[in-house]
């Protein structure tokens, strides 16, 4: 009989010697499920954070893609800005891609209350554009949102709040440059006060009407940037070509070029996850080999009678493979239950507000959610499955290869 011709009969002595000593199969499952379902679980939480950054940066002040003029990236002042085309506008939005689009003016400049003075960055908006699209539309934790493109008020953190020692109501005074490279100043009164996840944002951005920073800078009917929010995070060059048409003498920006720092955390992350997952499958593959060889050692009779009565050596290791297979398929599968049970008890989030600070200097939320790549599962399965089998050759190899009958016999004497 070929070998793989008995198969069947392969596979049922594999599960019978998987069952014969419950104890070993039993921890040698625990471990493959508990590496399994830790490593789900981190990938998850590793994931979540990622996600989160890309978002807080995406849903701040970044959006998927940004039209700037060509130098606007590399010297963000109001030198470098362009006339708003509402009909380049008006065609951008009605593209099937854009779900929303906003005008702005981004500068730096200088905010001095009646007892302290910081520097921020002045974005112009237009409220009703920014509303459900970016940090400039949420909702104000004290006082109010800016109303309209002509409101005159401010919207400001409450950290900067508390950094200039001021209160909601107080008028401040902001300094910037405008088109001729001449400071202008203007006084503003504080309307409403907003919470964001992190206090650097809190501390740097400050909010008021388009038209209100159009007339500081003097810059009538001119923008620093149009932020475009898209339904992916991958977006199609067919899309920034259409944009680029539109506006043919501007620099069409992507998510990723504006932040590549959040672009090569989760690359790292990605190479960590990965070489977490290496690290896990040989301790576990370690493991197996160690139960395999124990297993062979106690069956050294059994085996010896097998090839006295003629079974091939190639048999002898297939049905080790299988019993490696069988047990790391097990494992794997409770692994990837245990795991995904592991975040769903953990889906409202975990809470790090104790080190918030620590957190809000790396750009992250004080909350992080777990995000299940189901990519992640299946990469993890097929790398144990295949690693973990290749293993297992070399105590199959051993357990038929002539060196070791002199053990197998000695086991039936």
């Amino acid at each position: 009989m070929g070998v793989l011709a008995a198969l069947p009969l392969l596979s049922r002595l594999a599960f019978r010697n998987i069952l014969r000593n419950r104890k070993r199969s039993f921890l040698t499952l625990l471990a493959v499920s508990v590496g399994i379902g830790s490593s789900i679980l981190l990938a998850a939480l590793a994931r979540g954070m990622g996600e989160q950054i890309t978002r807080d940066a995406i849903y701040g002040m970044t959006g998927h893609i940004q039209v700037r003029h060509a130098s606007f990236t590399d010297d963000p002042s109001i030198e470098h800005r362009f006339v708003s085309d509402e009909e380049s506008f008006e065609s951008l939005m009605q593209h099937p891609l854009v779900e929303h689009a906003a005008q702005r003016i981004r500068v730096p400049a200088v905010i001095m209350s009646e007892r302290e003075s910081r520097g921020i960055t002045l974005f112009g908006i237009s409220p009703q554009s920014e509303k459900d699209f970016s940090l400039a539309g949420i909702n104000p934790n004290r006082g109010r949102a800016l109303q309209d493109s002509s409101d005159n008020g401010l919207f400001i953190g409450e950290k900067l709040l508390e950094k200039l020692k001021t209160k909601l109501g107080r008028r401040v005074v902001l300094t910037t440059q405008d088109k001729d490279n001449n400071i202008s100043d203007r006084g503003f009164r504080i309307v409403g006060v907003f919470d964001a996840e992190l206090d650097s944002t809190e501390l740097s951005y400050v909010f008021t009407s388009l038209q209100s920073a159009q007339t500081l800078t003097h810059t009538p009917r001119e923008i620093s940037e149009i932020s475009i929010l898209t339904p992916s995070l991958d977006i199609p060059n067919s899309f920034i070509t259409f944009t680029q048409k539109l506006y043919p003498n501007q620099r069409i920006t992507t998510w990723k070029d504006i932040e590549p720092l959040i672009v090569t955390l989760v690359t790292i992350q990605n190479g960590f996850l990965l070489f977490w997952f290496l690290i896990v499958i040989i301790a576990i593959g370690l493991g197996l080999m160690n139960s395999l060889f124990m297993s062979i050692y106690e069956r050294a009779r059994e085996l010896g009678l097998m090839q006295a009565l003629g079974m091939k050596p190639g048999a002898i290791v297939l049905q080790t493979v299988l019993e490696s297979f069988y047990l790391l398929l097990i494992g794997s599968l409770l692994g990837i239950a245990l795991g995904v049970w592991g975040v769903h008890l953990l889906a409202n989030g975990i809470d790090i507000s104790a080190f918030a600070e620590g957190a809000s200097i790396a750009g992250i939320s004080t909350m992080i959610y777990p995000a299940l790549f189901v990519a992640d599962i299946a990469m993890l399965t097929v790398m144990l499955l295949v690693l973990g089998v290749l293993g297992s050759f070399y105590p199959a190899w051993h357990s038929s290869h002539e060196h070791s009958l002199t053990l197998i016999h000695r086991g039936m004497t």
